[in-house]
């Protein structure tokens, strides 16, 4: 998968699987967690592109339910199995070519695309940050959100966690101040003063809570750092409690 570092396909078929062990994670939980990317993008996404999310969900449960447990050797080789095979699944997305009846916008599509790429590779398939892959990807999703308008407000759950997902990858780097200025805008226009509810919104989509519930905190926190936000919150609050009134 030495691929996933310059973004390009997979030159190789799929050698791997991870059917059996998917299967009974949904078998047993049933509803998936993400199920935000089913109900909550304007359109529709594709059918292979929710089964691939589906598969990558059911992982991210195992590999969270798993850590700080001793697995056996049987089990190690099946989630490593299962973990490459998820990648590749990702790494192979078709562009979008819409059939009839299909709605959702290109850039929504990408969007998803580039910020479920992200979060695999962070999460799922973890590699290295010294080859500056996260860099490359988040300046691939910059384009698309720079050249998009996600005025839909429909489309906003989607772009929230896709915002909080770029952010947390893009601490330290040269993307750090576009992605906070795009996620204080979402947050102004979604009114969103605490980040219980925040999170709310975020496990709907893809959001291990281990490993990204510190980032995501974080990120919060800084988008309220900047003088000409600092008292957004707090004024955001008032007028939420006095429209209540």
């Amino acid at each position: 998968m030495l691929t996933s570092r310059k973004f390009e396909r997979p030159r190789l078929p799929n050698m791997w699987t991870s059917t059996d062990l998917i299967r009974g994670v949904m078998e047993a939980h049933g509803t998936l967690i993400s199920h935000g990317f089913a109900s909550k993008v304007p359109g529709g996404l594709p059918a292979s592109m929710l089964s691939t999310i589906a598969y990558l969900d059911a992982l991210d449960q195992v590999l969270e339910r798993s850590r700080g447990l001793i697995l056996s050797d049987k089990m190690q080789d099946t989630v490593r199995s299962a973990i490459s095979d998820v990648q590749h699944r990702v790494m192979t997305w078709p562009e979008l070519h819409l059939g009839e009846g299909d709605s959702i916008s290109p850039a929504l599509y990408e969007c998803c695309r580039w910020t479920v790429m992200l979060y695999s590779m962070a999460v799922i398939f973890p590699i290295p940050v010294a080859s500056g892959w996260h860099v490359r990807l988040l300046q691939h999703l910059h384009v698309v959100l720079e050249d998009a308008q996600f005025e839909v407000e429909d489309a906003h759950a989607l772009l929230l966690w896709s915002l909080f997902t770029a952010n947390i990858a893009a601490v330290r780097t040269s993307e750090q101040p576009y992605f906070e200025q795009k996620l204080r805008g979402l947050l102004i226009t979604m009114k969103y003063v605490s980040w219980t509810v925040v999170h709310d919104q975020l496990v709907q989509f893809l959001w291990a809570d281990s490993a990204c519930n510190e980032g995501g905190l974080a990120v919060w926190n800084a988008v309220w750092t900047h003088d000409a936000a600092l008292e957004r919150p707090a004024k955001l609050l008032d007028e939420q409690l006095g429209s209540r009134a």
